[in-house]
């Protein structure tokens, strides 16, 4: 999942640090991804940022594919958020552990998100259905981050229908759960 960082003064790359960290867990057939996103404040004072998760078609190719074979888009017909998750064709594609401050999305015709967020905007619209299966969406997390701070925001995304969600959002947007999980994960990589 792309993310992007807003902040009202711009900083440079070196004042907001980003790290995307990954996990699966579960068994084959009823698993998760749990993607943790890390904001680092590492400017000399106080930061106001938005970290900007977005959700949007995924160039793919299908692992039968021979070689030369075109590529093809996953796509997303529709796109909802339903107050806990996104809803991406009906289905649910991913759940924050952070309450999101909003999410909206857009049709292919009415622009991609990355030019909304380029101009400083977000799509106006709430869902989106568009025929050509290319929708796209926008979930905003805004932070106010002390001197030397960071927060976490933890993604949970099935990798197979019917995967459970993980209980409600949580203060600290699922980083004690990803935490553990990695933890566990390093224990076993160890024996």
């Amino acid at each position: 999942m792309p993310s992007r960082i807003a902040a009202t003064s711009r900083p440079t790359s070196r004042e907001v640090g980003l790290d995307v960290a990954a996990i699966r867990e579960g068994t084959p057939g009823a698993s998760r991804i749990l993607v943790r996103y890390r904001l680092r404040n590492r400017t000399g004072g106080k930061l106001v940022a938005t970290l900007v998760l977005t959700v949007r078609p995924l160039l793919v190719r299908p692992k039968t594919d021979g070689a030369g074979t075109t590529w093809r888009v996953a796509s997303i017909r529709t796109l909802d958020w339903d107050g806990r998750q996104v809803l991406v064709n009906g289905r649910r594609a991913l759940t924050p552990l952070r309450a999101p401050a909003s999410f909206s999305a857009a049709v292919f015709a009415a622009g991609d998100v990355s030019a909304y967020l380029e101009a400083g905007r977000v799509p106006p619209e709430r869902g989106a259905e568009d025929p050509f299966g290319l929708a796209s969406g926008v979930l905003a997390f805004p932070f106010s981050l002390e001197k030397g701070g960071d927060a976490d925001v933890v993604v949970d995304v099935p990798l197979a229908p019917g995967v459970a969600a993980i209980g409600p959002p949580s203060p600290d947007g699922g980083a004690a759960r990803f935490a553990e999980r990695l933890e566990a994960a390093r224990r076993v990589r160890e024996n």
